[in-house]
C-alpha cells in the first residue's frame, strides 16, 4: 500500500514528534492513521575545532590551510568538540582535559598540522560511531558480553557471572588481563548476518567479527537461535569508555574492505550501511557533500551497544 504522505521526522519523543510533511493530509481521518519510519539519517560528519595559538603561529597557518581543504571540519569560538593548545614545549589536541595528541613544538608545522587533522578526522569519526543506534524488534539481535578465567594455557577455567564484573547501577567494568568471550542472540523474526565493532576510548576502533579469516555470509544467526564467537578477547586498560556494537543487516555487509581501503571506492557498495561507513573516513562522497551522510533504510538494520570500562 502507498502511505497518504511522507515526511521528514525532525524531533522525536515518547509522547509526541514533529514530522515536516511534503504535502498537506488530505482528509482528517489521515491524522489517525499509522506512522512508519522507512530510514534514519543520523546526521552530518563534522569536526569543530579551536585554535588557541596567535593568528601568525606557523602551527595555526597550516592547521587553517588544511581544514580549508576540509568542508567537515569547523573553526568555532564556542561550543566547539576540540582545541589546539600550545602547551610550552609541546602542541596538544586535547578534548576537554583529555589529550589525545602531542607533539614537539619544534617540529615542522606542516607535520603538526598533518597530525593534528588526521587525529581530528578519527575523533569526529569514532564520535559518530559511538551514536550509530537503531531499534527493529524483527531484526533484533543481543551481544552478550562473558566473562571468563583462563588457565595456564589459555583455555576457558570457568564462566564468570557478569554481575561480578558491575557495580549496582548495572555499569561494567573489567581489570587490565581480564578475558572475555561474546554470546550472540537472535531474538528477531529474520535471519540477522552481523558484524560487531569494538569503539575504544583512543578513538581506534577495530572490527572483531567477521574476522580476516571469516566472510560476512558466514556470520548469520536465524530466529531463536544463539552463536558465540570462537575466540577469546584480552582487555587493555583504557581512559573512558569502550563500546562494543552489534551491527544486525538482513544482508551481508563486507566492512571490513571499507576498513582496508579507508573509504576509497565504497561505490561498489550496494548497501547503504556500507556507504554509510565508507564516508566515515571523510572520503570523497563525504566531503564533496559538505559532511552529509547517506540515509540507511532501517527495517534492514539493528544497532545495539554493550558500554564497559577497563581499569588498571
Amino acid at each position: 500500500a502507498e502511505p497518504f504522505v511522507k515526511g521528514t521526522l525532525s524531533v522525536s519523543g515518547p509522547f509526541e514528534s514533529i514530522v515536516k510533511l511534503e504535502n498537506p493530509l488530505q482528509k482528517k481521518s489521515d491524522c489517525s492513521a499509522w506512522v512508519y519510519t522507512l530510514e534514519k539519517n543520523f546526521g552530518p560528519l563534522q569536526a569543530d575545532i579551536r585554535l588557541d595559538l596567535t593568528p601568525d603561529d606557523p602551527i595555526a597557518v597550516a592547521i587553517r590551510k588544511k581544514v580549508r581543504e576540509l568542508p567537515v571540519i569547523s573553526e568555532q569560538d564556542v561550543n566547539f568538540d576540540l582545541r589546539v593548545v600550545n602547551a610550552g614545549a609541546e602542541v596538544q589536541l586535547r578534548s576537554g582535559d583529555l589529550v589525545l595528541e602531542k607533539m614537539n613544538a619544534k617540529k615542522s608545522a606542516t607535520l603538526i598540522a598533518e597530525r593534528m587533522v588526521r587525529k581530528m578526522l578519527a575523533l569526529a569519526q569514532a564520535d559518530y560511531l559511538r551514536n550509530l543506534q537503531v531499534q527493529n524488534d524483527r531484526l533484533k539481535v543481543r551481544l552478550e558480553v562473558v566473562p571468563v578465567e583462563l588457565d595456564a594455557n589459555y583455555h576457558v577455567k570457568r564462566v564468570i557471572p557478569l554481575s561480578e564484573k558491575q557495580d549496582a547501577q548495572g555499569n561494567i567494568s573489567f581489570n587490565k588481563g581480564d578475558a572475555i568471550r561474546l554470546r550472540l542472540h537472535n531474538e528477531g523474526l529474520r535471519t540477522a548476518y552481523f558484524t560487531v565493532l569494538d569503539i575504544q576510548s583512543n578513538n581506534e576502533f577495530l572490527i572483531l567479527a567477521p574476522d580476516n579469516k571469516e566472510t560476512p555470509e558466514e556470520l548469520k544467526i536465524e530466529p531463536g537461535q544463539s552463536l558465540e564467537i570462537p575466540r577469546i578477547f584480552g582487555m587493555s586498560p583504557s581512559n573512558g569508555m569502550e563500546l562494543l556494537k552489534v551491527l544486525a543487516t538482513d544482508q551481508p555487509v563486507d566492512l571490513s574492505t571499507i576498513t582496508q581501503t579507508r573509504g576509497v571506492d565504497s561505490n561498489t557498495q550496494k548497501s547503504a550501511l556500507a556507504q554509510l561507513f565508507a564516508q566515515t573516513y571523510f572520503n570523497e562522497d563525504c566531503v564533496t557533500r559538505g559532511g552529509k551522510t547517506t540515509s540507511v533504510p532501517v527495517e534492514n538494520l539493528h544497532i545495539e551497544t554493550v558500554v564497559f570500562q577497563v581499569k588498571e
